[in-house]
């Protein structure tokens, strides 16, 4: 479920990121935020390489509030009232009790769903960055304490790179032991080790060695939309100002992969 957050309320939350993240940011590793950097660049330098790719089942729900970290850091005390009181409000008790229902996730008894507040909304920037705070400690085990320098992550996605896959299955236990302490778990279906030959799903590409392409949803679900568009500007409905701002944003996500051919042949057969 998304959560769409009124426009002054998303004011309020660049506003608080604005001044929390620039020293947070400082602990971080350098691979929590480059991901889409990092990852579109292996093809380079990566052929060999087979790829654990993980995700952690229902990150954003899984996330419990622990603002104590943050607590430690000075000048951003005064913050933490206003950033509680924006997790909070969004916090749904549906979504407490859907997850107080998963299966293995680890609990102290029946109560510990309702008084330790559990799950940010889907949407908000606010999340986005909490959700990177959460697993900042997972970060660093993983680099410092496994050693492991071909790893990346974004939000609740992560991805590590090797060319033995036995190390690669040992290292994807020692991460869901790691996980389970913490009552999260790495969702059942995208716990996979693969050759990065046969392509690796990442951010809506899929990255060969030698080539990077868009996933084939995408660009049947962004056709489907433009030919919409088209007939609601030749009806005389819409302006073409109107749809500009969303064919923009997909072109500037498709233009990162190998889509010329694509692109050329979606805008031909669309007419405004």
């Amino acid at each position: 479920m998304i959560a769409a957050a009124p426009f002054r309320d998303r004011v309020v939350h660049h506003a608080l990121i604005n001044i929390i993240e620039p020293p947070v940011d400082k602990q971080f590793i350098y691979d929590y935020y480059q991901v889409k950097v990092r990852i579109l660049s292996l093809r380079r330098d990566s052929i060999r390489f087979v790829t654990l790719s993980l995700c952690v089942e229902n990150g954003y729900l899984a996330v419990r509030k622990n603002l104590q970290g943050l607590a430690n850091l000075e000048g951003l005390v005064r913050m933490l009232n206003l950033l509680d009181k924006i997790i909070d409000t969004a916090l749904q008790r549906k979504n407490l009790q859907g997850l107080a229902n998963l299966e293995g996730l680890v609990r102290d008894d029946l109560l510990t769903p309702v008084e330790r507040r559990i799950g940010i909304p889907i949407g908000n920037l606010t999340s986005q960055f909490l959700a990177n705070f959460y697993l900042d400690d997972f970060d660093h085990y993983i680099k410092e304490q496994l050693n492991i320098q071909a790893y990346l992550r974004y939000v609740d996605d992560f991805i590590v790179l090797d060319d033995d896959k036995n190390r690669l299955n040992d290292l994807r236990e020692l991460i869901r032991e790691y996980l389970a302490r913490n009552r999260l778990r790495l969702h059942p279906r995208k716990a996979h080790i693969i050759p990065t030959r046969q392509g690796l799903e990442v951010l809506g590409y899929i990255v060969f060695p030698h080539k990077r392409l868009l996933r084939n949803d995408n660009g049947h679900r962004f056709f489907r939309k433009l030919r919409g568009f088209g007939q609601a500007s030749l009806s005389g409905k819409r302006n073409f100002l109107d749809f500009k701002p969303s064919i923009r944003s997909w072109v500037g996500h498709a233009k990162h992969a190998d889509t010329y051919g694509l692109r050329c042949k979606i805008f031909a057969d669309v007419v405004f």
